[in-house]
């Protein structure tokens, strides 16, 4: 229990104590006020009615009856009922202050549990790490207005490649990127506008790990919602001093709103998420405003999710290969090994569609793993039986997401150990975007796998923001050009001039080009000029079956098969072209 005496006289707990005692001094006071008042009259009575005489009088004709004794017993009786009340009176004090300060020690405890509630609930409702409001607020504030027919906005929101952060700067940053992050965006609600914000109205609410999402009632203009949304995204994408470290990094958006809660709140959250995650699919800092078909994509995604697990389990997936040739010679030089998943209901589906569900879910590590050894054991078959015919080199791809896996050069070294497959012959093919990973431990392991004897190739070059500096840091052996650069070298100039520039810059530094996507012969001619040394493409074949392709070998090797375009492009593509190469722009 608490201390109740604190000296202050004006402390409530000893109002509340000295309450009961107060009540019986005052009783006790008009009581002896009464007493007195009424011995005074009897003395004054008595006195004019002289009953003392009369007494002593009676005393003297009967003193047989020894009145003088009975009158000293009652005087002592007087004493004795004297000492009793006052002694009872002493007890009943000593019991009301027992009462009181037990009457004042439940108040005090009730308080406490009154105080204690609410702060339970506070901390029911709040984050621990931003102190924004929860989910669980959120679901019960969305709850509380769903009868209002009042629009309402949700406002969803994450933290681009948040993982990174951490892996980079260690969790401390992270957290207090979170921090600021939910400052951030509670500012931009608070001033966005030029219009007054209560909490009532608008919060930003932290959902879980980077996830937030602000809620915003007192607007119906929609120009007015892409406003504030706009702002937001800018603040959010501003970089960041946290902790000593200078952070980076993006926000992904997606906005839903309605002015009819019936089919639940829940609804709303999971329609601003969709949209959100569509932003992530467009490229990430972007965003996205909800349409019913978002909502159809993120259900298939979630069935395709859990369909996945079972198809690595059930043989649903397979490998088929992508012949790569020479430009120069026409012969076959390698195959690119690519996963495919044939559903049993939905028949075939796209790596483009079902790899990013298996990064999100970590099973690519499993996949990737399984990938690996599969072309290994395929490709040492393809040695065994064909050693003449067979593709000099067999391509892997490679997550960015393995590269988080510290154990993954071990895990490769023992695969390709356990092959019959020389290093030599072996290509990991990373995508370009690996730089916007942690950048130190992607060339480190680049560095280990290389260490193996393996090459390495940066696939889809050409279509992010790290080109050049993927050729300067990266210890890479081969380039592959994203077909978005290749399907316009026939027809712009611009194209096949940054095309001619970079296979002078890569057979500067010693690395291969190669071109993917190739699908018409004038292509193949604009690249045997442009310089670049193989090719892979629909025009040559479509990914095969392991049967199909090793059912090709013995033509592919043939002076039947030929990888030659046409001999001359428009002349006016050849004339500038030539110019081009004359003016020595970049060689």
């Amino acid at each position: 229990m608490r201390s109740l005496s604190t000296g202050d006289p004006n402390d409530p707990d000893r109002v509340n104590q000295a309450g009961p005692l107060t009540k019986i001094h005052r009783m006790m006071w008009i009581d002896a006020a009464i007493l007195g008042v009424i011995a005074t009259v009897l003395l004054v009575v008595c006195s004019q009615l002289d009953v003392f005489e009369y007494v002593m009088q009676f005393n003297a004709q009967h003193e047989s009856w020894e009145v003088d004794e009975l009158i000293i017993a009652i005087n002592v009786c007087a004493i004795v009922a004297l000492v009793f009340f006052v002694r009872r009176y002493r007890e009943t004090v000593a019991l009301a202050r027992d009462r009181g300060e037990m009457l004042a020690e439940l108040m005090v405890a009730h308080q406490t549990i009154e105080v204690d509630k609410i702060n339970l609930r506070n901390a029911a409702l709040s984050d621990f790490l931003t102190g924004l409001p929860n989910r669980a607020w959120l679901l019960e504030y969305l709850e509380r207005i769903a009868l209002s027919r009042q629009q309402v906005i949700l406002v969803f929101f994450d933290v681009d490649r948040f993982k990174q952060v951490n892996d980079l700067h260690g969790h401390h940053v992270g957290d207090e990127l979170l921090r600021e992050v939910g400052r951030r965006s509670t500012n931009v609600l608070r001033i966005a506008g030029g219009l007054p914000a209560y909490e009532s109205t608008r919060a930003v609410v932290r959902l879980a790990g980077d996830e937030f999402v602000a809620v915003i009632r007192d607007i119906e203009e929609i120009e007015k919602v892409r406003g504030i949304v706009n702002q937001l995204r800018e603040s959010l994408n501003a970089p960041y001093f946290l902790l000593g470290a200078n952070v980076s990094t993006t926000a992904s958006i997606g906005v839903a709103l309605r002015s009819d809660l019936a089919d639940g709140s829940e609804r709303l959250l999971a329609d601003a998420d969709a949209a959100m995650y569509q932003a992530k699919l467009e490229g990430r800092g972007r965003i996205k405003f909800f349409e019913p078909t978002m909502r159809e994509r993120l259900t298939r995604r979630a069935k395709l999710g859990g369909d996945l697990r079972d198809a690595t389990r059930s043989k649903q997936l397979h490998i088929h290969y992508h012949p790569i040739f020479s430009l120069s010679t026409g012969r076959l030089e390698g195959a690119e090994a690519l996963l495919r998943w044939n559903h049993p209901r939905l028949g075939p589906i796209s790596p483009a569609e079902f790899v990013p569900i298996a990064e999100d879910s970590e099973l690519i590590f499993e996949l990737g793993t399984w990938v690996l050894q599969e072309s290994l054991h395929q490709m040492s078959v393809w040695i065994k039986k064909h050693p003449l015919t067979a593709p000099e080199v067999i391509s892997v791809n490679v997550s960015r997401k393995q590269f988080s896996d510290f154990h993954m050069v071990e895990k490769f070294r023992t695969i390709i150990e356990a092959s019959d497959v020389p290093a030599e012959r072996i290509q990991l093919e990373i995508t370009e975007d690996i730089g916007d990973q942690n950048m130190p431990i992607v060339i480190e392991r680049m560095h280990e796998l290389k260490n193996l004897g393996v090459k390495i190739a940066i696939d889809d070059f050409g279509t992010g923001t790290s080109t050049f500096s993927a050729i300067e840091s990266f210890p890479i052996d081969t380039i592959k050009l994203d077909m978005s650069l290749v399907s316009r070298i026939v027809n712009s100039f611009d194209r096949a001039a940054i095309v001619h520039s970079l296979a002078i810059l890569v057979r500067n530094l010693n690395v291969k080009m190669v071109a993917e996507g190739v699908e018409i012969p004038q292509q193949i001619s604009v690249l045997q000029e442009l310089g670049c040394q193989s090719a892979q493409g629909f025009y040559f074949a479509h990914p095969m079956s392991a049967e199909e392709f090793e059912g090709q070998f013995e033509y592919y090797g043939s002076d039947q098969f030929t990888v030659e375009g046409y001999a001359s492009f428009p002349s006016p593509w050849k004339d500038r072209l030539n110019a081009f190469k004359e003016l020595d722009v970049v060689s």
